[in-house]
């Protein structure tokens, strides 16, 4: 067994601090929370990176504090579980099996890849086992022999090894299962044993106590991680049985077909046996099985069936973590398997056959060896998608400023942003400054050139920008650069001094804006491309300047739409997903990088990009400022299915030349006169596809047939004559509701003509409910009146204010009363703006009625429509007197709305409703 341990820890600790390579997300995040516990904090749960047991973690503040701060120190605490589970597995399977069982199992496992990666992780998982094995020893130790003071200390270590991984909270149910079982095949079990059982497993819940007043009060925090469990949830909600079916039968395969895919827990798809293992696996498993009876066999067999429930119930099987649980017992069955062969050469070869049997061991041993050695240090340590997932490139980063000793400002790109291995390795970690790097057409890209002073960018092996996005920065002089176990750069570090920084800041962009958004930030221009192809991604560098440090982490949106008003692009990014506004500093010259997908299959057209920065609770309001103009063209490569965007495939066939792929439907209820957004998708099958109309018809629950006015496909934007063999082309229509559509469900049927003759038809393509009408007719008493004309469409009657005036910064609540002059077929954008007594825009809230849910194309003529407004107000108010504008423009040509009053007077293209004092 000495000989065992010893080749344990050479597994185990060598290369510790470079294999795994870097320091994985997760593992930095339990140093990270180490150094809260050595600054004082005592926690029961650590709710951060989706909560976390605490054991681990006050471990490994132990460890910091007796080695130092780094990887070395998250991971010791794995390496000594690691070594203790391999001498308790021992320890339990000889008191189960014997010297010999106990030997092959506890030899096979110290080499077993999956155990020695487990063992050098700084994860939770390592604590479970050690405790887990514990538990199973002094637990067997209580029934065989009627040991209290066994049953006592197992129970403790039941009842903390729940403080360590949510796999753990299947091990009380290997537990009672085996109890259960126990009792139903020897029904004396209970009685011989009770008093043990009663001491085992109320000292379990006695440890469990403090924990469990914890899960009891943060019920939601402390069940965030197991709420995963993805195919419980299909057989409760569903009655669907067959993702749970699969799971379990991909945990099963993981043992000798195929293992876990994720890099970062395995080489990839590799089984947790080779084929010779295998074999003897399975023949240790039908041993067992047939032996049931005995105690031991349930026993083993039992944890391992219980604790590999949870990679059967989370979708996502087989996940080497989640199965860590059946590891004491892995070898056992290969072992005993091993030891059923051992008999049977001994009697056939009476001679030599214990010789035959020792070198067979041996030779399996430094088998399985070598491979381990081979494929974690020399081929998995230096994968690259294993040099990614565990961040490696970052670490040596990180590294580098630990023996850095500049005084530049430090600016470090990581792929998420506030990497807590910044503030468990960097020194000086508040004084680093994150972004997520400018390297990709992502919400994640920026970059920043402060004021002044000398500065040091630091960009990771993943995050380094390109040679062309470097262009616009010749001056940054590389001072150092690392070396990634592949041999290939783990990080570039540049200097920029102050002469070098404003000449990087002096670049002008492309397009100049210098657009104020109320006084928090400047949009000082853009860089975009004025053409690209529909189902392409439109490439946008947007160059923002702060004024001051903005009050919150604003979100900014981003849309395109065509000249008809219809939106082509849409996305929108938080704080979390990009270096946020809310640590953007005043001086700061903050270029983010951004990727507006184009909806696949449009047509040719035009339109503009609006850039919204709004608060984080808003949905419509915010300023904007309106880009381009950009035109895309058609794209003759049909998109793969998966990204075309439909909900409903039918693939029928329309004519010789035509197909229907699939379709689109507003979601809700309608109301007559409504219109319904519908979004076909047509793929033509040849050259020359012929001029067709459509139209879509309703037919309610009586048979009766609401038809509408044949439209050309695609609008009439892009004949279908010059559509490519194969082109999907996709077509937005807002179909009409007649007014006098009775409450009904409706199923619409799509009608195609060529010229007058009827081509075909599709019944029952989907159906709406269209519910009574709740328009409002009747004129409010309002506080203030108005009676503007906005064009001939519409009209403004009056409005209410909440406060009535300006007594702080904060924000003004509009409720605006208008009433439809006739049927609009256009959806128009309201704004409501506020300027100071020079006439600057200091607060804005442009968008459609209701924040885009009730369209002016949807309002019926003479009905009254209320909504309202939250208009954000900026800081540091210092004009006597604010002016509260309103009109009506049609986006995005941004044309606004004639205004008059009741007399037909010009009031010109913006309304003030009234001058508001501040604190008035």
């Amino acid at each position: 067994m000495g000989v065992i341990l010893v080749v344990a820890a050479f597994f185990r600790l060598y290369q510790l601090d470079s294999a795994p390579p870097g320091l994985q997300y997760d593992e930095a995040y339990n140093g990270m929370d180490a150094l809260r516990v050595l600054q004082g904090e005592r926690p029961m749960f650590f709710e951060g990176n989706n909560g976390r047991e605490p054991l681990f973690i006050y471990l490994v503040a132990l460890s910091v504090a007796l080695v130092g701060k780094g990887v070395l120190a998250v991971r010791l605490v794995s390496v000594v579980m690691g070594l203790a589970v391999v001498a308790g597995s021992y320890f339990l399977v000889r008191r189960l099996y014997g010297v010999p069982v106990a030997l092959i199992s506890a030899g096979l496992l110290s080499v077993s890849f999956w155990h020695v990666l487990v063992s050098r992780w700084g994860y939770e998982t390592g604590p479970l086992l050690f405790l887990e094995v514990l538990a199973l020893l002094l637990f067997w130790e209580a029934i065989d022999k009627g040991n209290n003071i066994a049953a006592l200390g197992g129970g403790v270590a039941l009842g903390a090894s729940l403080y360590t991984y949510p796999s753990s909270r299947f091990l009380p149910i290997a537990f009672l299962v085996f109890v259960v079982v126990s009792a139903l095949l020897k029904p004396i079990f209970i009685k011989e044993r009770g008093r043990s059982l009663i001491i085992f497993f109320a000292a379990a819940l006695v440890a469990l106590i403090p924990l469990g007043q914890y899960a009891v009060t943060h019920s939601q925090s402390f069940l965030l991680r197991t709420s995963q469990t993805n195919d419980i949830r299909y057989i409760l909600e569903k009655g669907d049985f067959g993702p749970f079916l699969g799971d379990s039968l991909n945990a099963l395969a993981m043992f000798s077909l195929r293992g876990d895919p994720q890099w970062m827990y395995n080489f990839s798809g590799r089984p947790l046996f080779d084929p010779v293992t295998s074999l003897l696996f399975y023949a240790g498993v039908g041993l067992v099985l047939a032996r049931f009876r005995d105690p031991r066999h349930a026993l083993a067999l039992i944890t391992v069936g219980v604790m590999l429930v949870p990679i059967a119930i989370t979708g996502q099987s087989p996940h080497l973590v989640r199965a860590v649980g059946i590891i004491p017992f892995l070898y056992l069955f290969p072992a005993l398997g091993i030891l059923w062969l051992w008999q049977r050469v001994a009697i056939r070869f009476v001679v030599h056959g214990q010789k035959m049997a020792v070198a067979f061991l041996a030779l399996l041993f430094l088998a399985t060896a070598a491979s381990t050695y081979y494929h974690f240090f020399q081929v998995w340590a230096k994968e690259p998608q294993v040099l990614q997932e565990y961040d490696a490139d970052l670490v040596d980063g990180l590294h580098f400023l630990q023996r850095y000793n500049g005084s530049e400002r430090i600016f470090l790109a990581t792929e998420q942003p506030n990497h807590p291995a910044v503030a468990f390795l960097a020194p000086h970690a508040e004084q680093v400054r994150q972004f997520t790097g400018f390297s990709r057409f992502t919400g994640r890209s920026t970059l920043v050139l402060p004021a002044a002073g000398d500065i040091l960018y630091l960009f990771p092996r993943w995050m380094t920008p390109s040679a062309e996005q470097m262009a616009s920065f010749a001056s940054m002089q590389p001072v150092a650069t690392g070396r990634d176990m592949d041999g290939k750069p783990s990080f570039v570090a540049y200097r920029l001094d102050s002469q070098a920084l404003a000449a990087a800041r002096s670049v002008t962009p492309q397009k100049v804006l210098n657009k104020d958004l109320g006084g928090e930030v400047r949009l000082v221009g853009y860089v975009a491309p004025s053409e690209i192809r529909s189902g392409e991604e439109l490439p946008l560098i947007l160059y923002w300047q702060p004024l001051g440090r903005a009050k919150d982490d604003y979100r900014i949106t981003f849309s395109i739409t065509d000249d008809r008003g219809q939106r082509r692009s849409w996305r929108w990014l938080t704080g979390d997903d990009s270096y946020p506004p809310g640590l953007w500093e005043d001086g700061d010259l903050v270029i983010t990088k951004y990727g507006l997908g184009l909806y696949p299959g449009l047509p040719r057209g035009e339109g503009w990009v609006t850039v919204r920065f709004a608060p984080p609770r808003s949905e419509a309001g915010g300023l904007s400022a309106t880009l381009g103009p950009v035109r895309w063209l058609t794209n003759p490569t049909p998109p793969p299915l998966q990204f075309l965007g439909a909900r409903s495939f039918t693939r029928a066939r329309i004519a010789d030349d035509l197909l229907l792929l699939g379709w689109n439907k507003g979601e809700g209820n309608f109301q007559p006169g409504d219109r319904v957004p519908v979004t076909l998708f047509w793929q033509a099958l040849q050259k020359g596809v012929e001029n067709y109309r459509f139209a879509i018809q309703w037919v309610d629950g009586e048979g009766r047939l609401w038809d509408a006015a044949p439209r050309l496909l695609a609008g009439g934007v892009y004949p279908p004559g010059e559509w490519a063999p194969g082109e999907v082309v996709r077509d937005d229509v807002a179909s009409p509701l007649s007014v006098r559509m009775p409450p009904d469900r409706y199923q619409a049927h799509l009608k195609v003509f060529l010229g007058e003759r009827l081509v075909s038809r599709l019944s029952n393509l989907f159906s709406i409910q269209v519910v009574p009408g709740q328009r409002e007719y009747r004129e409010p008493s309002l506080p203030h009146s108005v009676y503007a004309r906005m064009g001939d469409d519409m009209e403004l009657l009056g409005y209410r204010l909440s406060p009535e005036g300006i007594a702080s910064p904060g924000e003004l609540k509009v409720t605006l009363y208008w009433r439809a002059l006739k049927k609009m077929e256009r959806d128009y954008t309201i704004f409501l703006h506020l300027l100071d007594d020079s006439g600057r825009l200091t607060g804005q809230v442009d968008g459609p009625p209701r924040a885009g849910q009730y369209p002016t194309s949807r309002w019926a003529p003479e009905e009254v429509v209320e909504e309202e407004r939250y208009l954000p107000l900026p800081q540091g108010m210092t004009s006597a007197r604010y002016q509260l504008r309103v009109g009506v423009y049609c986006f995005p040509q941004m044309e606004r709305l004639p205004i008059s009053d009741n007399r037909g007077n010009s009031l010109g293209t913006s309304l003030l409703l009234q001058e508001i004092p501040e604190g008035g």
